[in-house]
């Protein structure tokens, strides 16, 4: 009889085990196959979070984002490309914006040479205002500012020296500007000549000069010209291998050479 309980009992107990390891199991089946009972929620940023390598925005700071490097004025009256009042502005971009006070701006760039000189002095020097005279003292004076990036105080011949090297950048890109537009002139003018297309029009030369008269060295025996030095270029432009020269000054005035006997020719003056 004790050997039929004890059986029973060890049946009754393999059965219930054998149930819990299948129903346990399977149980965790469901639990990992069953969907989620809501979509998880995006995690917001931290308030005071920033991208990478940037800084927080100044409320306070209005500083435009191309704030001036330097800014040059010139007042007084001279021959182009200077007139009443000039301008050059560089940004700290490092891009020019220069022209007449009374015009719009123009753009253009430093050359490497210009860059790296600029840059010397804007990572040497603390801030100034200048007020001086021009490279011609008795007809312009002009005004410097000056944003310069560091500690030390420019001395008044640096001051000088920067406003000079200024005027110096406002000729180049001036000059180049004036440039452009007397070829265009000529080119024109040979277009109507020759009768040819733009592209058979080739640049040989233009190189500046002074011409010995306001006739730019033209001269006609029926008229007087001032004999006054004159600013100028000399340019000679080239169709199919045949070469036309051309003269012109600093107020926009272009002349074809041709037709002028070479006694009426005057060459320009030595430097």
């Amino acid at each position: 009889m004790a050997k039929a309980l004890w059986f029973l009992f060890g049946f009754l107990f393999a059965l219930v085990l054998g149930a819990l390891m299948v129903v346990v199991p399977m149980a965790g089946i469901r639990a990992s196959i069953a969907p989620p009972s809501a979509q998880p929620q995006p995690v917001a940023a931290p308030a005071d979070s920033a991208p990478p390598d940037s800084a927080p925005a100044d409320p306070a700071d209005t500083t435009p984002a191309r704030a001036e490097g330097l800014r040059w004025v010139r007042q007084g009256t001279i021959e182009p490309p200077l007139g009443a009042c000039s301008q050059l502005v560089i940004d700290h971009a490092w891009q020019i914006r220069y022209g007449p006070c009374d015009e719009g701006a123009r753009l253009a760039y430093m050359t490497e040479a210009e860059l790296a000189w600029y840059q010397a002095y804007l990572l040497t020097l603390a801030p100034f205002e200048y007020a001086g005279a021009g490279v011609d003292p008795s007809r312009a004076t002009v005004k410097l500012s000056f944003a310069g990036q560091g500690d030390r105080q420019a001395t008044p011949q640096e001051q000088a020296h920067l406003s000079a090297w200024a005027e110096q950048v406002y000729m180049r890109v001036m000059g180049q500007e004036q440039q452009a537009s007397l070829l265009a002139q000529a080119r024109l003018d040979l277009l109507a000549w020759e009768q040819v297309r733009v592209g058979a029009i080739q640049v040989l030369e233009i190189v500046p000069v002074r011409w010995p008269d306001a006739c730019l060295g033209l001269r006609q025996e029926a008229t007087d010209c001032a004999r006054v030095a004159t600013q100028g270029y000399h340019i000679v432009l080239a169709v199919e291998g045949r070469a036309f020269e051309y003269r012109a000054d600093v107020y926009g005035q272009v002349r074809p050479v041709r037709g002028y006997p070479s006694h009426l020719v005057v060459p320009p003056l030595t430097p």
